[in-house]
């Protein structure tokens, strides 16, 4: 506390006609002015503060840590300190309605000692201490993708031993990645069945713990064409369609399905013949992928509705 601030309280203390200390609280009785603030009466001060505890740390995937903390009426103000034993950060003075302060750009990997310094007009209260590791996984690494006739294989090499599993972006014909799907930790494959055949895809891998994320894996690369054998044996027109779209096929058709551009099933219909007429008026404009399953044969093909 500074020099001035104590002196202006014990001369405005010493205004009172009787005042005594008992253990940490002080009683004064009398009446005193200081400063244009009248006081009188009977009157109470606590001398001492209490330690203030923390309550929870937490860290999000943006390598922000907050703490936060109940506070204790006979606290001012508040400093939180933040340690790697190297390096500190401080908070600078919190005002006592405040219960949570957030550290941001916290290094992964790393130990943090976290300290809470409550004061008061009479002095501060011991500092409570917590530590806190921030854990991001190791990469996976060594990812590849295998065409497995309608599907795509990924592999990879799990060399963390703290994920809490993985997630699998996929990039199509060079779009932005977007999230695939997500395993369990240990899980070293992913079977990707909404592939659609006439596409690249690019797919990467990362590790995540509960509060973080790895770094991403190798790119695996994989296109996803028809043999000129495959094309030769349907036919699909018109495409572009107004919503009607004929099917022709050397080989019985056993069955066709209506997918949108990111693999989900909207239609499927059995066929058991070798030309069909389909009304896809019923459906938003915009492009689609039309899959069609016969013996032995797959055809997919991007198809345009306008």
């Amino acid at each position: 506390m500074e020099p001035f601030t104590t002196t202006l309280i014990w001369m405005w203390l010493a205004m009172f006609r009787k005042f005594e200390i008992y253990g940490d609280t002080l009683f004064a009785l009398g009446s005193a002015s200081i400063d244009g603030i009248n006081s009188g009466g009977f009157f109470a001060v606590r001398l001492s503060t209490e330690k203030v505890e923390i309550n929870e740390i937490v860290n999000d995937n943006d390598a922000n840590v907050t703490l936060d903390w109940e506070m204790n009426p006979n606290i001012r103000t508040l400093e939180i300190i933040q340690s790697d034993g190297e390096n500190e950060v401080s908070s600078g003075r919190i005002e006592r309605d405040v219960t949570s302060y957030t550290f941001e750009s916290t290094t992964p990997n790393v130990t943090y000692t976290y300290q809470i310094i409550s004061r008061n007009l009479f002095g501060q209260a011991e500092s409570s201490s917590q530590t806190y590791e921030i854990v991001q996984p190791e990469a996976p690494a060594n990812l590849t993708a295998e065409r497995q006739e309608e599907l795509v294989l990924l592999n990879w090499e799990d060399l963390s031993d703290n994920e809490t599993g993985f997630t699998i972006y996929r990039s199509a014909d060079n779009g932005d990645f977007e999230a695939l799907a997500s395993t369990e930790p240990d899980v070293v494959t992913f079977t990707d069945e909404s592939a659609v055949l006439s596409s690249a895809y690019t797919y990467v891998v990362e590790a995540t713990s509960e509060n973080f994320r790895s770094e991403r894996t190798n790119e695996a690369i994989i296109d996803i064409v028809l043999s000129v054998d495959q094309d030769e044996l349907f036919r699909i027109y018109p495409n572009p369609s107004d919503g009607i779209i004929g099917i022709s096929s050397s080989t019985v058709i056993d069955r066709i399905e209506i997918l949108d551009v990111s693999g989900r099933l909207l239609e499927q219909h059995q066929v058991n013949k070798t030309q069909l007429v389909r009304d896809l008026s019923g459906l938003e404009n915009g492009v689609y992928i039309l899959r069609i399953h016969a013996k032995n044969s797959l055809k997919t093909q991007r198809i345009i509705l306008d």
